[in-house]
């Protein structure tokens, strides 16, 4: 208390916990009874019958905004948790207006999995999508009044619609909502300006985006959760544009959904994007390990607390980012320890850590794609983790080391 509120006199942001505090209290304002319980590690309130109220959101939004609105994003996110305490059961008829689709980063969804069910074999177990792309998943959702009700686990069983069944008829719900809503912001390159929190949701509707007035076939990405940006597969500047504005995106805001471009093919079909010019694609591979940077941090912490649950000693690796040389790019790296069972998060540059180099100060760094012929036999991928991880089956011989040693 005393923190919060040196914290409040100072003008420096709340700690995570001062900020939970600062929850709890506009939670009690507006008469919410249940007991609420902070739990740091995951960075949450739990409530109810395992219900929470993730705070990572909540906590980028007061940061970043003006000291005199952040009463007010405390409030939406309050309004969140006393919507999702009260059990809302709509029948088809009540909730077939309400039906939208929704798109969301799919590592945030097993991370949420993870953190929902205590145990599981498949991190997404009771959890129904649609595969958008590689990197996001299509949910259901109810358009209610005061918040999203993102239907996690599909369509209720007594609406007696499969989640399919019931995605189409959220589309259909978006696009009777969708006017002309396209604005330009740099030079063939156009941002939804719907601003009803459903603009990346219209990526699902491929003739919403050939609207946009772009060089050839549109090109879109979806940085973050209200942010969706066209241009054309032919517009080299457009792209190169396209990508600098997810850039800015992502930096604004930590509700990012992909780091990836996609187009669609002549079936209608999502398909990525690969730009057919150097200079985009490493700009684009930038973004990409900007984005895991953050997927694996967080993925590190849910899978950590599920492994204090369960008891298994399972190291779980870091995902280091840094720039590279010329100043303009970077590059991924992680460490493989001789002797540790660890989880390994799939990186540009793999640090080989044996004790002999260790004492010697000199540790092996290779190219991951280079040496997975070598050494991908010691390297299992773990089932049902988004971005991928890797789990160490022993570690490289003296042979391998030898032979790796000679292509660094």
């Amino acid at each position: 208390m005393i923190a919060n509120l040196l914290d409040k006199i100072s003008g420096h942001p709340p700690s995570q916990a001062g900020f939970a505090e600062i929850v709890q209290r506009e939670a009690r304002k507006i008469g919410f009874k249940e007991t609420l319980k902070f739990e740091p590690d995951q960075f949450r309130l739990a409530h109810g019958s395992g219900q929470c109220l993730f705070l990572a959101n909540a906590y980028r939004d007061y940061i970043a905004s003006k000291r005199s609105e952040r009463t007010a994003v405390v409030r939406r996110y309050v309004q969140i948790l006393v919507a999702n305490s009260v059990p809302y059961e709509p029948t088809l008829d009540e909730a077939r207006p309400m039906m939208i689709p929704i798109i969301r980063n799919l590592a945030g969804i097993l991370d949420m999995g993870r953190s929902r069910i205590e145990e599981q074999e498949n991190p997404d177990a009771g959890f129904r999508y649609r595969h958008f792309g590689e990197d996001c998943v299509e949910l259901l959702a109810l358009d209610q009044p005061d918040t999203i009700n993102t239907l996690t686990c599909g369509p209720p069983e007594e609406w007696g619609l499969t989640l399919d069944q019931a995605l189409v008829i959220a589309r259909e719900n978006l696009r009777d909502a969708t006017s002309e809503g396209w604005e330009e912001v740099a030079p063939g390159v156009f941002r939804g300006a719907w601003g009803d929190s459903y603009d990346p949701s219209r990526a699902l509707l491929p003739d919403v985006l050939e609207r946009a007035p772009v060089k050839g076939r549109p090109v879109f990405m979806i940085p973050t959760r209200d942010v969706l940006l066209v241009t054309g597969d032919r517009d080299e500047n457009g792209v190169l544009a396209m990508t600098e504005l997810s850039h800015q995106a992502f930096e604004a805001s930590g509700r990012w959904v992909s780091a990836l471009a996609f187009t669609y093919d002549d079936d209608g079909k999502t398909v990525t994007f690969a730009a057919p010019w150097p200079k985009h694609r490493e700009r684009q591979l930038d973004l990409n390990r900007l984005l895991r940077n953050d997927e694996y941090a967080e993925q590190k912490k849910s899978l950590e607390a599920l492994y204090e649950r369960e008891g298994r000693d399972v190291f779980v690796a870091s995902y280091f980012l840094r720039d590279q040389a010329d100043g303009m790019h970077t590059v991924s790296w992680s460490a493989w320890t001789e002797g540790v069972d660890a989880l390994l998060p799939k990186t540009d540059r793999l640090v080989l850590d044996t004790v002999d180099r260790r004492d010697k100060g000199d540790l092996l760094v290779v190219d991951w794609d280079a040496s997975f012929p070598m050494i991908g036999h010691l390297l299992k991928e773990e089932h049902g983790h988004y971005p991928p991880r890797f789990r160490t089956q022993g570690f490289p011989d003296a042979t391998v080391i030898a032979q790796l040693s000679s292509i660094e």
